[in-house]
């Protein structure tokens, strides 16, 4: 937790309204995972986000980011992302 940081990214929403997100401060104490391996028919999905209101303890977030691979062949094909959100509201009853 101590190593977020809140941001907000201006020219994004309608009316110039800022956005805030969250960013996260390098600490060598992170662990961050790759998949090199990965194939084309392969797909990696993020539970980005969790809080609950009556628990603040129970925040969880999944940080993400893409980087240049330094083994790659210099004639590998350039990499794609797509991104797909969706929400998903689970209410008690």
């Amino acid at each position: 937790m101590d190593d977020i940081v809140p941001t907000e990214i201006y020219g994004v929403a309608p009316e110039g309204r800022p956005v805030r997100n969250m960013g996260l401060r390098r600490n060598t104490d992170q662990r961050w995972y790759a998949y090199p391996g990965m194939t084309n028919d392969e797909v990696l999905a993020f539970k980005l986000f969790d809080c609950r209101k009556d628990d603040p303890d129970a925040f969880r977030s999944c940080f993400h980011t893409a980087f240049e691979d330094p083994t790659a062949p210099p004639d590998a094909e350039p990499r794609k992302s797509a991104e797909f959100r969706v929400g998903v509201f689970v209410l008690k009853g």
